[in-house]
C-alpha cells in the first residue's frame, strides 16, 4: 500500500495530485503535504484520479484543509472521475463542503470563479466601508454626556 503526492503549478495556485493508497497509515504525511501546498495559495486543486483508496481520516484532513482555506478566502476544488467506485461513494459527501468536478480544466474554471468571486466581495467591503460615515467614539459616560447640549 503505497500513497504519492505530487505538486505541479497551475494557472491559479497549485495542483495537488495523489495517488494509490491513501490508509490511514498516511494520513500525518496527507496533512503535511496539503498545508504545505495551501500555504503558496488559497486556491487549491486536488485531482484524486488516481487514488485507488481514501481512508476516512484522509477525508476529515480533506474536511479541515477546505475551512482552512475558506477562511483565507479561497477553495479547494477537487478532480475526480465520476465512474462508480467505493472511493466516490464515500467521497461524496464531500460535494457538499467543497466543489468536486471531473478534469482539470473544469477545476480551473471553478477557480476562476471562485477568485472573482472573492474579488468582487472585498471590492463591494471596500466601497461599504468609504461610504459609512465616520462617527466618533466614545469613551467615557461623561464624554458622551459633553457631546450633546440638554435644553
Amino acid at each position: 500500500m503505497e500513497f504519492y503526492a505530487k505538486v505541479s503549478d497551475f494557472s491559479f495556485g497549485p495542483l495537488l495530485i495523489l495517488s494509490g493508497e491513501l490508509s490511514h497509515r498516511h494520513t500525518e504525511k496527507l496533512r503535511r503535504f496539503i498545508y504545505r501546498t495551501a500555504v503558496k495559495s488559497p486556491w487549491l486543486i486536488i485531482d484524486l484520479r488516481d487514488l485507488r483508496m481514501i481512508s476516512r481520516s484522509a477525508i476529515g484532513i480533506l474536511m479541515a484543509a477546505q475551512r482552512l482555506q475558506e477562511e483565507r478566502g479561497g477553495s479547494i476544488v477537487l478532480v475526480m472521475d465520476k465512474a462508480p467506485s467505493t472511493m466516490i461513494e464515500r467521497i461524496l459527501c464531500l460535494g457538499e463542503l467543497m466543489p468536486v468536478v471531473t478534469g482539470v480544466e473544469e477545476a480551473e474554471a471553478v477557480t476562476r470563479s471562485s477568485i472573482k468571486a472573492y474579488i468582487a466581495r472585498e471590492r463591494a467591503v471596500d466601497v461599504l466601508l468609504s461610504s459609512v460615515e465616520k462617527v466618533p467614539v466614545c469613551r467615557s459616560p461623561a464624554t458622551l454626556f459633553n457631546q450633546f447640549e440638554l435644553n
